[in-house]
């Protein structure tokens, strides 16, 4: 349903249908895969330009970065509601983390 290429499920369709998505994606016939967060609902983060890293979006420039930009779902992921969602020891995350980390986590 998703990947570290497109917004996120929950983005682009709304947090309510996350379960329906993700029940329907392991009934169909093959392999279920799930992109990082996406079986949480976890929702696209809102980066700056100066907190942009993916290449991509930095070549569109300060005005139109947002529209190409792959960082908001590459987010890290939402292990707790402690610091850095529990993703990391170190004083901060490659990325942003998304503003719902402290409900929205695997714990």
């Amino acid at each position: 349903l998703g990947n570290h290429d497109n917004t996120r499920v929950s983005a682009r369709n709304g947090y309510q249908y996350v379960d329906a998505y993700n029940m329907l994606l392991l009934t169909l016939k093959g392999t279920p895969t799930t992109y990082y967060g996406e079986e949480l609902g976890m929702l696209q983060a809102d980066i700056s330009w100066n907190e942009t890293k993916d290449p991509w979006g930095l070549n569109y420039g300060p005005d139109r970065y947002k529209q190409v930009s792959r960082d908001p779902e590459r987010t890290p992921m939402q292990w707790t509601d402690g610091a850095n969602a529990g993703f990391t020891n170190g004083p901060s995350t490659w990325l942003p983390l998304g503003k719902n980390y402290t409900s929205l986590n695997v714990k």
